[in-house]
């Protein structure tokens, strides 16, 4: 019982640890992509020409 709860411990740990990796950079390249998008509709609104 305690070998089959390590094994599945072991199995199991990789599996999360890509899952939170996977996880991690999906909310990196949709933060940066929001980032990108509001500072391009910021540039183009002029908001430079006007200062």
């Amino acid at each position: 019982m305690l070998v089959r709860m390590l094994i599945g411990v072991c199995v199991a740990m990789p599996v999360v640890v890509v899952i939170v990796l996977v996880v991690a950079v999906i909310v990196c390249v949709a933060v940066r992509v929001v980032v990108v998008r509001h500072a391009w509709e910021f540039l183009q609104s002029g908001v430079f020409e006007s200062l």
